[in-house]
């Protein structure tokens, strides 16, 4: 059988039983790399207790991590951090309509929005995509800012992925062959919004995935059908 399973659910499988120690905080979320620390976007600080872990983060701009953290009196950052696992987060800008010069650049292939939170001025989203087991996965996600549909309140986007037309579809693949990956991403959405506008904000999303089977909605059906999801931003 065909899995579908993305990497962020993966991780955020993990449970209790895999804790280094139950007394301490596990948390899971999205960090920034700064000076040396790992930072949230709410501000909090993190102190990576293993250094070579550190250092092989400072490559990164951001990081989905997993771990558990103390209190620490050191004026410098708000916790040390235990870390468990991490996964480098894709960052990018939105890519808005009016500036996009060569369209089928950004391909038409396949993907699905597995989960998607707005922090820290960021969308964030797992997307999942179809690989040949032999061959992998190359392509290219991306999210158009769609501005003749938008307002200050309503903000329409949607995913686009490059794959070089090689996706479920398009393969005569066996199960064994063709499998799913995902991967974590974070566009920028602030120079988007318009200053003067101070009420909510509605995020509209939409993506090209593949059907459902209706025998079996876990194995999708080679043809494809567009699929959409709003998120909210209350004012503040």
């Amino acid at each position: 059988m065909k899995r579908f399973l993305t990497l962020l659910a993966l991780v955020l499988s993990i449970t209790a039983c895999n804790k280094i120690n139950a007394d301490l905080t596990t948390i899971n979320e999205i960090v920034n790399v700064q000076n040396g620390l790992l930072v949230n976007d709410a501000g909090v600080r993190y102190n990576v207790s293993d250094h070579d872990i550190m250092s092989q983060l400072m490559s990164q701009q951001r990081v989905f991590i997993i771990g558990q953290i103390e209190p620490d009196s050191n004026p410098s950052y708000d916790y040390k951090l235990y870390l468990m696992q991490y996964i480098g987060v894709n960052v990018k800008d939105c890519i808005k309509s009016s500036e996009i010069t060569e369209d089928d650049k950004l391909g038409h292939d396949p993907l699905h929005l597995s989960t998607c939170w707005l922090d820290g001025g960021y969308i964030n989203a797992s997307l999942v995509f179809s690989f040949n087991t032999f061959m992998g996965y190359q392509g290219t996600a991306n999210i158009v800012f769609d501005e003749t549909r938008s307002t200050s309140q309503d903000l329409y986007f949607v995913f686009r992925n490059n794959q070089d037309g090689k996706t479920w579809e398009d393969e005569s693949l066996t199960p064994s062959e063709l499998e799913f990956g995902s991967g974590i991403y974070s566009f920028k959405y602030t120079p988007l919004l318009d200053p003067s506008y101070k009420g909510d904000i509605n995020f509209h999303f939409e993506w090209v995935w593949f059907q459902k089977d209706p025998s079996n909605e876990n194995i999708p059906l080679r043809t494809t059908e567009i699929r959409s999801e709003t998120i909210t931003l209350k004012a503040n």
